[in-house]
């Protein structure tokens, strides 16, 4: 049998009597229902006290428009989610209606229930919950769900254009999809199902439904990222420096601009006076320099290139030893400078070239 218990809010129903809520003496949602003289109305529940059978309290009630009660509350069951802060609808027979779908479950707390202090519908048509944690939320009104935002590439080259869809969301209560670049809240850039962008830049593109009675919802994403290699070249001496941008390198012979065998590094020493060019690659994307022609050719050993393997160039040597990326004095081309050039160097010293 249900017992009084203890009723934190009520409001006034249609025919003049009184919608108590609350939870009853086993800490389960309850509702008492009074007559306007304020005696308990029998003809409710069981002797005037309904509950729900879930553990926990209500907080909060509110008429909506004499046509069903929205009811606020926190249950007292801990699961591994924690308490839950529940909003639910109910028509005046306080039996659950679908006014707010099947009711809302949000703001888990671990360790103990929320506070709610007061409810009230805003000209907008959302409930505003305010107290210890505030918050608007969707009244009446089925928010869009996205599915997911396919892309025709997401890895793209400079002034190509891609086209971003939404697959499998519900528009449900909005009225258009709306798209965004940055972030959810960021630039908007079209609406519909389908648009086309040119990004100039590597970003993440953003999708949510909006209109009708929706202002805000959750956004689908996806990231596109922009590949944009510069190719350009300078010229030291006997060899060739990569200034631009590029994840990898591959140098060119200017005859005919095919591949220099083994020319992948961003520093190049030709060994001779033809032209050469730049091909800096990124993704699948490629920019090519001009050709350019170094101004003299050092020789092994010889390296500030005055025609003599002398002192200077053993003081050079010196600084390049265990060098392991585009070292000019690795002479037997292992990649690192180390014992073995040394030894290469010496076997050269005091030649003329």
């Amino acid at each position: 049998m249900n017992t009084p218990g203890h009723y934190t809010d009520f409001v006034l129903l249609p025919e003049d009597k009184y919608l108590l809520g609350g939870f009853d003496a086993n800490f389960m949602f309850s509702f008492m229902r009074m007559n306007s003289d304020g005696s308990i109305d029998t003809g409710f529940g069981t002797n005037g006290i309904l509950g729900t059978g879930e553990v926990g309290k209500i907080s909060k009630l509110l008429l909506h428009d004499n046509l069903f009660i929205v009811a606020i509350a926190c249950d007292g069951d801990s699961d591994a989610n924690g308490y839950a802060v529940h909003i639910d609808s109910y028509d005046l027979d306080i039996v659950l209606s679908d006014a707010l779908g099947s009711g809302i479950r949000l703001y888990n707390n671990p360790n103990y229930c929320y506070e709610i202090m007061d409810l009230a519908i805003m000209p907008n048509g959302k409930l505003l919950v305010d107290g210890e944690l505030s918050f608007y939320t969707t009244f009446g009104c089925e928010a869009p769900v996205p599915g997911i935002v396919e892309t025709s590439a997401t890895e793209i080259c400079e002034e190509q254009d891609i086209v971003l869809t939404q697959v499998g969301g519900q528009l449900n209560d909005g009225t258009m999809w709306k798209w965004f670049a940055g972030s959810c809240e960021g630039v908007e850039i079209g609406t519909g199902n389908s648009i086309t962008v040119s990004p100039s830049e590597s970003t993440n593109y953003f999708v949510k439904g909006l209109g009708g009675c929706v202002d805000d919802s959750q956004c689908a994403s996806v990231e596109v990222v922009l590949h944009a290699p510069v190719a350009n070249v300078i010229i030291e001496n006997d060899h060739f420096i990569s200034i631009g941008i590029a994840t990898s390198y591959q140098w060119l012979s200017c005859s005919d601009m095919t591949p220099v065998t083994g020319a992948t590094n961003s520093v190049y020493y030709p060994g001779d006076f033809e032209q050469y060019a730049l091909q800096a690659i990124s993704g699948t994307c490629t920019d090519i320099s001009d050709c350019v022609q170094i101004t003299q050719i050092c020789y092994p050993g010889d390296f500030d290139c005055d025609g003599i393997v002398g002192v200077t160039d053993l003081v050079i040597f010196n600084g390049q030893m265990f060098c392991t990326s585009n070292c000019f004095a690795d002479l037997n081309g292992d990649g690192v400078v180390s014992i073995p050039d040394l030894i290469s160097f010496f076997g050269l010293f005091g030649t003329i070239y």
